[in-house]
């Protein structure tokens, strides 16, 4: 999701029901969540409180814009303008609106949210002069890039002297039509929360119902304005009624059908169909391809490439032959070098649907690290990952047997820990570096994985993995991806080793990348209904292969 938090709409309570309610997060804490509600009916944003274990970025599925420009940088909470960074919305966004000229009033007093100081270096003289600066705020920040300070009091687009133009507020409402599926109403907030609800699921709560913006001040109100109107936020709301109204008659949502009272819920039924659009949609705006492979050492790489070079439309245009050295019998490894050795070309010559990044070094499925080639084969207005991860100690345990290091495990642990982070962070071969990753470089590998990629599978779960790629990009499950691989010496007969050898040590900078990793695969398995009772068909090409891995 990408949440448009316009000021004084309610932005405080919708957090909290985002980040609870709609589980839209994962790795919530308890503390984390006792903070969240506590800060029900309070001014002050959740996600932008050091009162959480992390920023909300870093722990909900949430349109990640920190990255793409270190000057303007955005995130899930406060009131920047995303102006540059639309196309990165592609259809995920959710926002807030309020009749413009109340959402003034309540700014105004609310110390004079969005006042451009730097620009005035004084209080407004008046409140005519205060909506005269700030008006056309939803507008501004739909159409233009700025970061907020100071909690969305001073630097934000909304207080920007020169006024919204027309040009801008037919971009505002193109925008928010195009790529806000949901937009609520302050002035109907429990039919908002109600139709959020409907729209992406989450059980209905009775403490969703309050707003801290609803009452506001009553000192100043909306007839001190002296007729002045918001022009440019007053026909982008306008166009959010609309939107808002359309919504509510297509998931069947009126308040005798949607109350968050413990007697009744919200129409179920138009839930679970909103719930088959919003799959649809995901896979219909996440077209892999051109999909870009990150190949962890010890992480199935030479076996997961079987399973989404043949998916639809990937590898359309293989001879005979070449799909005959893909589908090989008995084979236990489809690694670079035995696809090099024997296919009648590279994967990026044959393969249209795979990222070609050899100019900048990047060849297919090795151990090279993607920094340079991440934000034009990766990210941008859709993710074209695709990765495969493994718990930390045991992939470091897998290489070490592998390998047939001299140094006692604890040892090589120590000195190759870190790989995943490296290659997510670095260019070259990032896991033969011995700088140690930087707390940094953590941080941006857990984003990376989080903006990157469209699909991670887990090693630990591969036969589940496989049946979730199919069930996420189509194509049906082979007897060939099911073969043994990586399983290695020195582990038991389910590929697992015994990591009392380490010592209790332990890798603290893949760890976090694991853990992000973890909560992504099992969201998928979530939302397209993937588990063991579904991937019966998968099952019936496994039970084809006498050898499991």
């Amino acid at each position: 999701m990408s949440w448009l938090h316009v000021p004084k709409c309610g932005g405080t309570q919708l957090a909290v029901v985002l980040m609870l309610a709609i589980n839209a997060c994962f790795n919530l804490t308890n503390a984390d969540t006792e903070f969240l509600m506590g800060k029900l009916g309070q001014q002050a944003v959740p996600g932008a409180s050091p009162g959480l274990s992390q920023p909300a970025d870093d722990m909900c599925f949430t349109v990640d814009l920190r990255g793409y420009d270190p000057v303007h940088i955005t995130r899930f909470d406060d009131h920047s303008g995303i102006g540059m960074f639309h196309g990165a919305i592609q259809g995920h966004g959710i926002t807030m609106l309020r009749q413009p000229e109340q959402r003034i009033v309540s700014s105004y007093n609310d110390d004079y949210h969005s006042w451009p100081y730097y620009y005035f270096h004084r209080d407004p003289s008046s409140i005519l002069e205060y909506a005269s600066v700030v008006s056309g705020c939803a507008v501004k920040m739909l159409t233009r890039t700025g970061q907020s300070f100071d909690s969305g009091h001073n630097g934000t687009v909304c207080g920007q002297p020169d006024p919204a133009s027309k040009s801008e507020t037919e971009l505002a409402i193109k925008r928010l039509n195009d790529n806000y599926p949901f937009v609520g109403i302050l002035e109907d907030w429990e039919l908002s929360v109600c139709l959020l609800h409907a729209m992406y699921g989450g059980k209905c709560h009775s403490w969703e119902l309050g707003t801290s913006d609803t009452a506001g001040n009553s000192t100043t109100s909306v007839n001190e304005l002296e007729g002045f109107t918001d022009v440019a936020d007053g026909r982008l709301y306008a166009a959010g009624q609309r939107h808002f109204k359309a919504n509510l008659e297509r998931y069947a949502v009126s308040m005798p059908s949607c109350s968050c009272s413990p007697k009744v819920g919200v129409n179920r039924e138009a839930s679970e169909q909103a719930k088959d659009s919003q799959r649809a949609l995901l896979t219909k705006r996440h077209d892999p391809k051109p999909i870009a492979f990150l190949h962890i050492p010890k992480c199935a790489g030479n076996q997961f490439p079987l399973s989404f070079l043949t998916l639809p439309g990937v590898c359309s245009t293989l001879s005979e032959t070449d799909w005959q050295v893909i589908f090989r019998p008995n084979s236990s490894a489809l690694g670079n070098w035995y696809l090099r050795d024997h296919l009648s070309s590279s994967v990026e010559d044959l393969c249209s649907g795979v990222a070609d990044m050899r100019r900048w070094g990047v060849k297919f499925g090795s151990h090279t690290g993607i920094t340079s080639v991440y934000s034009q084969f990766y990210a941008g207005l859709q993710a074209h990952g695709f990765i495969m991860l493994r718990q930390p100690e045991q992939r470091l345990l897998s290489a070490y047997y592998y390998t047939g290091a001299q140094a006692t495990p604890k040892d090589y642990a120590a000195a190759h820990a870190g790989c995943t982070v490296k290659l997510l962070t670095r260019s070259g071969a990032a896991c033969s570096d011995p700088v140690q990753p930087s707390d940094h470089e953590v941080s941006l590998a857990v984003q990376r994985l989080q903006g990157g990629f469209a699909y991670v599978g887990l090693v630990d779960e591969y036969d589940l993995s496989v049946c979730l790629l199919h069930a996420m990009f189509g194509g049906e499950c082979s007897a060939s991806e099911f073969t043994p691989s990586n399983a290695g010496t020195n582990s038991t007969s389910s590929g697992v080793y015994d990591t009392s050898v380490l010592e209790g040590f332990t890798d603290g900078f893949d760890g976090p990348v694991w853990q992000q990793g973890q909560g992504i695969f099992h969201y998928h398995l979530q939302l397209f209904r993937v588990s063991s009772a579904s991937c019966h068909a998968c099952w019936a090409m496994k039970s084809m292969v006498t050898e499991h891995w």
